[in-house]
């Protein structure tokens, strides 16, 4: 197996910050996937006092359908959906996040994980696929069930409720992302992993070629 990478060229914790209200923030990235988790995160806004949510990449028809949820539950003034953003603006949309969630129902991956973490950032996550891998629970930051409003809800508020457990999430997952994820990294991993290959020629040699 070889870690996925990272560009900590570009998403690192020190850099330009997006304008931000006064109001603790939650970010997410999102695809144009139904299976994406922020209905649950605007659901979880009118429990989350003080806090607010932007969301980025955003499609118009999944934009508007979470804008009636928003509406809904009374929280729309709080709920900014963003549309898409430019790569090379996401590091200071993250940057400007108090904790990032990202928290699919099934299986699924979105680089934004490891982009925030490499930020520095804390992240809420549903324990499912990849995201088990990238966020260590308590460290990095904390990973909740799948579909579990209660649970999502209590993560989000503790994580912006204390200080300590956010500053020390956001410390351990730039440092694991610098351990783990950078590009250099992954090349030497992917290097090794062939290194243990024998070549074609070696292979034929042997008589231990393709069959």
């Amino acid at each position: 197996m070889v870690a996925r990478g990272v560009d900590t060229g570009l998403f690192q914790p020190i850099g330009p910050v997006s304008a931000r209200s006064e109001l603790r923030r939650i970010v997410t990235s999102v695809e144009s996937s139904s299976d994406n988790g922020v209905a649950d995160l605007i659901a979880a806004l009118p429990r989350l006092r003080g806090a607010e949510l932007v969301v980025a990449g955003t499609a118009a028809g999944r934009t508007d359908k979470l804008a009636r949820w928003a509406d809904r539950l009374g929280v729309r003034e709080r709920t900014h959906l963003l549309g898409p953003v430019e790569r090379w603006d996401m590091p200071a949309l993250l940057r400007s996040a108090d904790v990032v969630a990202c928290v699919p129902h099934r299986t699924s991956w979105n680089p934004m994980v490891l982009e925030a973490m490499a930020c520095g950032k804390p992240v809420v996550g549903t324990a499912v696929g990849g995201l088990t891998d990238a966020v260590i629970d308590d460290v990095t930051g904390l990973l909740v069930p799948p579909g579990d409003p209660k649970r999502l809800t209590r993560a989000l508020w503790e994580v912006l409720e204390d200080e300590t457990l956010r500053t020390s999430c956001g410390i351990a997952a730039a440092d694991r992302v610098q351990a783990r994820h950078t590009w250099q990294d992954v090349a030497v991993c992917v290097n090794r992993l062939y290194g243990r290959f024998p070549s074609a020629a070696e292979a034929a040699r042997s008589g231990t070629g393709a069959r």
